[in-house]
C-alpha cells in the first residue's frame, strides 16, 4: 500500500465503488435506502455492518477474500482467480482485524 489512507479518504473511494451517490448538497445516498448521509458519517472503517457488504461485492467480481489470524498477526489477502495469486494482501500485528480488512478493501479499490 503506498501510504496509508485517512478514514475520510478511504471511506469516500468505498462509498463511491459501493454505489452511493451523491446529491448537489454533497449528501450521500444509497439507491433504494431514504436515508443521506455526509462523508463524516461513512462508518466502513469501523462496522462489519457497513463493510462486508462491499467485501459481498468483491467477492461477486470474482475475487475472493480470505482472512487469516494467528497469534502473530492478522492477514486479509483479496485475490484474482485468473492469476492464482492475491492482488492485495495486507498484514499487521498491531491493527485490529477490521482495519486490516477496510485497509485491503481500500487498497483493492483504489489499484
Amino acid at each position: 500500500m503506498k501510504n496509508k489512507p485517512k478514514n475520510l479518504d478511504g471511506n469516500k473511494l468505498i462509498a463511491d465503488f459501493d454505489g452511493l451517490l451523491q446529491d448537489s448538497y454533497g449528501k450521500y445516498f444509497k439507491y433504494g435506502i431514504f436515508k443521506a448521509y455526509n462523508e463524516s458519517e461513512f462508518k466502513y472503517h469501523e462496522s462489519y455492518e457497513w463493510l462486508m457488504p462491499v467485501v459481498e461485492r468483491i467477492k461477486e467480481l470474482k475475487h475472493p477474500v480470505n482472512f487469516y489470524q494467528s497469534h502473530i498477526q492478522n492477514t486479509v489477502e483479496i485475490y484474482s482467480m485468473v492469476d492464482r495469486h492475491y492482488i492485495v494482501r495486507v498484514s499487521d500485528t498491531i491493527e485490529k482485524p477490521i482495519t486490516i480488512l477496510w485497509l485491503a478493501v481500500v487498497e483493492f479499490i483504489d489499484r
